[in-house]
């Protein structure tokens, strides 16, 4: 004959096996909604820089494009010297050339300044999008690993469960 005190610790220990394994699962379902939120504000993150970095793209190629255009000024004002009939045009064509130069300096200046921006703002685009896929794995992994957890999670606690409602029967 076993004691009704002895019965009910097991019972008591049963239920605690039975708290701890519910744990577990709850436990694994606040990782991946951790995971989830920190994936999602990931995401924002990167649109917006791909947002900045398109922005900044088009900023170069309108730059590149001015600076095309004054060079092909000045090439054009270079090549009329030769068509110079008098000396009003000539000063004119002059000025043309000799002031060319220094637009298309501070346009290849602000060109390099662009791109430099471009560059970083590509490294951390690329940073983030290495976060993202990183955090895309770490979801899949836990929920993979929750996924094959859930059914020997299940399974036990329905022997625990089984376990406890045999217990009471035994005390006399």
């Amino acid at each position: 004959m076993r004691y009704p005190i002895k019965i009910l610790e097991q019972v008591q220990r049963v239920d605690l096996e039975i708290g701890t394994i519910e744990g577990e699962g709850a436990s694994a379902r606040s990782a991946i909604g951790v995971v989830s939120a920190a994936l999602k504000s990931a995401e924002e993150v990167l649109e917006a820089l791909e947002a900045e970095l398109e922005s900044i793209t088009t900023q170069r190629r309108e730059i590149t494009v001015h600076l095309e255009e004054t060079n092909a000024k000045v090439a054009k004002a270079t090549a009329r010297i030769g068509e110079v009939k008098n000396d009003r045009e000539l000063k004119a064509l002059t000025r043309e050339t000799s002031q060319g130069p220094k637009p298309s300096k501070n346009i290849e200046f602000d060109l390099s300044g662009v791109q430099t921006r471009l560059d970083e703002k590509q490294a951390e685009v690329d940073a983030k999008r290495g976060e993202v896929e990183e955090k895309k794995s770490e979801l899949a992994r836990l929920t993979s690993d929750r996924a094959a957890g859930k059914g020997g999670r299940e399974s036990a606690v329905a022997e625990k469960s089984r376990l406890r409602a045999e217990l009471p029967g035994e005390i006399p």
